[in-house]
């Protein structure tokens, strides 16, 4: 499993991931024609859109690494335009 070690001021901090994921929420676009006030889509500076083939593609490969995933749930708004 890959060590992640990021170096501080104070020390050293070791992350050593567990890859036991069970869950993921997988948005396909960014696009939304509603004006939730409490939303937090509000604060993105990025142009709307759809996710790539390639991303998606990249994703699904990623997903073979947690032997522990259960759910995979793919959210796409009806009213994307």
């Amino acid at each position: 499993m890959k060590e992640y070690i990021f170096h501080m001021d104070a020390g050293n901090l070791i992350l050593k991931p567990k890859l036991d994921m069970k869950k993921i929420y997988i948005e396909l676009s960014s696009r939304c024609n509603l004006d939730c006030p409490m939303c937090f889509k509000n604060t993105f500076t990025d142009p709307e859109g759809f996710m790539t083939k390639k991303t998606f593609d990249k994703i699904i490969e990623d997903l073979r690494n947690f032997p522990e995933m259960e759910h995979v749930i793919f959210g796409v708004l009806e009213n994307a335009q």
